[in-house]
């Protein structure tokens, strides 16, 4: 075999040592674990006004390896009226719900789940869940969440959709009500991304059943240095986002927030793989050349150059898994509980099936070449003296 037919192959398998860190690095794990959603009460609401809400979601325990966040809405509202009984329902959809024991059954634990109060005193709740469908369409949650620095939006799904019932009885006069609650988001690790994105859907579209809407004004807190996207556009100043709009901008708040991918990470995850194959290939030349003039100086046939060869091979293998191993540890240890879902899965099968058996059979090959080349090489300079 010609040494241009060696140089083929070797170049040809560090080309995939270089894909692997795109292609193959596809996500081959369940791309989407749904989470909440989250929304706006509702109920026969004609004759009340709301005055002002305030809407703070707070995604900051994401950074701290939770899967949660924190959701408070805290109403204005007047009664210019009589007093009223009112039966309302509030749409988180799936929320983060705990189970408690009651006899013989499992039952959801409406006190983890969420608290509504008014006036500050604590108002009863009850926990259900509905089908998508049995819901008008503009209460249902948004399909996609914006893309993060320009990119495409994302498709969105949750869990599933539900109700917190409740009743309020609400007196004349001006009171504040407030709801809090615990809200799993959306992990998705679709997309080739290197960290989960986090989607949340805060649904506004039942408080056009309001008498009146006078003023939202919107806080969204995440991790310090996320990066985060949220439609409708909302003001970014450090680690919060800030909205102000006169009645009801849209149907629904969509939030996408990630953290960001440190620069240095993918010249580690790509380079260090590149360095082990550059490394192995330097090893087996070095190696098959020196086997090459010690065959010639014991006077030796070439098949002595085999064992040598087949030991170089494996100590390439050994040298690509290593730094692929190596690659996979620093990136793992730098995102933590941020890492994508069954990101390295795609590399770690091509690791065993394509990498390794490449490195030795290419290096084992290269050896026997380069022995060959240096013995007929010194042969050459010996007759010449």
């Amino acid at each position: 075999m010609r040494l241009s037919t060696v140089h083929a192959f070797f170049c040809g398998f560090l080309l995939l040592t270089v894909l692997s860190s795109t292609s193959l690095r596809a996500n081959m794990a369940n791309h989407v674990q749904a989470g909440d959603v989250i929304g706006e009460p509702s109920g026969i609401l004609d004759s009340i006004t709301v005055l002002n809400e305030h809407l703070q979601i707070d995604m900051t325990p994401l950074g701290t390896g939770e899967r949660y966040g924190w959701v408070s809405a805290e109403y204005t509202i007047a009664n210019n009226g009589a007093e009223r009984t009112l039966p309302l329902v509030f749409l988180p959809g799936a929320m983060e719900v705990r189970y408690a024991t009651n006899g013989n059954q499992s039952v959801p634990d409406t006190a983890f789940t969420m608290e509504v109060t008014l006036d500050g005193n604590p108002v009863p709740i009850a926990l259900a869940f509905t089908q998508t469908d049995s819901l008008p369409p503009q209460w249902r949650i948004p399909s996609r969440t914006p893309g993060l620095n320009g990119s495409d939006s994302v498709r969105y799904e949750a869990r599933n959709e539900g109700v917190i019932r409740f009743t309020l009885q609400i007196p004349s006069g001006q009171h504040i009500v407030r709801v809090r609650y615990r809200a799993q988001p959306t992990s998705n690790s679709s997309g080739g991304r290197i960290t989960k994105l986090w989607q949340f859907a805060y649904v506004l579209a039942p408080a056009r059943q309001w008498g009146g809407f006078g003023t939202l004004d919107a806080t969204v807190t995440v991790p310090t240095g996320w990066e985060v996207a949220t439609t409708p556009t909302m003001a970014r100043s450090g680690d919060q986002l800030k909205g102000k709009w006169q009645g009801i901008p849209a149907d629904a708040i969509a939030i996408s927030v990630a953290m960001p991918t440190p620069g240095y990470l993918p010249y580690l995850d790509n380079g260090l793989p590149i360095l082990a194959s550059l490394l192995g290939i330097t090893l087996c030349w070095i190696v098959g050349s020196r086997v090459g003039k010690w065959l010639v100086r014991t006077n030796r046939t070439p098949g002595w150059s085999i064992p040598f060869a087949l030991l170089s091979g494996a100590a390439w293998a050994l040298l690509v898994l290593v730094g692929m191993l190596l690659a996979s540890s620093i990136v793992s240890n730098a995102l933590g509980s941020q890492l994508a879902r069954g990101y390295g899965y795609g590399s770690a099968i091509a690791l065993v099936i394509v990498y390794m058996p490449g490195a030795f059979f290419v290096g084992t090959l290269l050896t026997v070449m380069a022995a060959y080349s240096s013995s007929k090489q010194a042969k050459k300079e010996g007759i010449e003296k």
